[in-house]
């Protein structure tokens, strides 16, 4: 059993590959182990850049588009070596800012249990971005279970990495932000206790992403009642976590009725409006909404009931 990383653009008229063999065969990765979990950013040059997790030990690889080929960011993937040291991560998250600085963040189990780690790329090499961002046995984040990241850059140049964590004995949502010379909290507890959920239910799999006008804005799922799990969402207004329309973040959130829904993907528009995409597991069926500036909307008459 393979699993493949595989990419394809569209032409104007129709999918077609990147490169011989992109979406055929060994794809882009070409190293021969089950792939898994890409992440794909495209940076103010154009250029696609793609991450993800080899079945190989699960170490990271990257590979950027040059044009006519894909090309390793940083020497690895020939020497069976990698940008996470060749440990088992998870989850890699690929961020490039308005500068063309690109960041990545995994999950790394460190002696059993999963920390946040980060590194970025400074032309030559990978690099950490503060004391033992990707080292020391906790990252950027600190003690307890720590996965699934979610990482964005805001037009500031400043990274924001949002992530699920335990520490508290409860799954919360923690975030922290780069200030220029440390990863910080934003807000008192964000990255501790309650975190930015502050519930009694388990808070998982977290999706961020930051506007044009530099809003940062997180998703979640939320366990709130026994197999049930809602979309909760919060935004950053430069002093403390609020809901994103009345309810955003209790009772069912932003999806509506019961079920499992799950796995949130969140993205912000050249126009500042988010859009959320979530799964519901009981379904089977892919749910959509968007912010009109009040209210969490469906684009489209059903795109977030009955069938999706």
């Amino acid at each position: 059993y393979q699993q493949r990383i595989y990419a394809r653009r569209w032409n104007g008229s129709a999918w077609v590959e990147m490169g011989a063999g992109s979406a055929t065969t060994v794809g882009i990765a070409n190293e021969g182990d089950p792939d898994g979990a890409p992440s794909l950013v495209i940076g103010p040059d154009n250029v696609p850049v793609v991450a993800w997790r080899s079945g190989y030990r699960h170490p990271a690889f990257v590979q950027r588009w040059n044009g006519s080929a894909w090309v390793e960011v940083g020497a690895g993937l020939a020497s069976r070596d990698d940008i996470s040291g060749d440990q088992v991560i998870s989850h890699p998250s690929l961020a490039i800012g308005p500068d063309g600085r690109l960041v990545i963040v995994w999950d790394e189990n460190v002696d059993g249990s999963p920390e946040i780690y980060l590194l970025q790329w400074q032309g030559s090499a990978w690099v950490e971005m503060g004391a033992n961002s990707a080292s020391a046995h906790a990252g950027i984040s600190s003690t307890g279970q720590a996965d699934y990241p979610s990482l964005a850059v805001g037009p500031d140049g400043r990274p924001v990495v949002a992530w699920q964590d335990n520490s508290s004995g409860n799954w919360e949502i923690y975030v922290r932000r780069w200030n220029g010379s440390t990863w910080a909290e934003m807000g008192a507890g964000s990255a501790s206790g309650g975190g930015i959920s502050q519930n009694a239910s388990n808070s998982q799999t977290p999706s961020l992403a930051i506007g044009p006008d530099g809003a940062v804005i997180v998703a979640w799922r939320d366990d709130y009642d026994y197999y049930i799990s809602g979309i909760y969402v919060r935004r950053w207004n430069g002093s403390t976590w609020e809901e994103m329309g009345a309810g955003s973040a209790s009772g069912v959130g932003i999806s509506s009725g019961s079920g499992e829904h799950n796995l949130p993907s969140l993205v912000i528009g050249p126009d500042s409006v988010p859009v959320i995409a979530w799964a519901d597991h009981f379904s089977g069926n892919i749910f959509l909404k968007r912010w009109d500036g009040s209210a969490w909307v469906e684009m489209g008459a059903g795109s977030a009931s009955g069938g999706g």
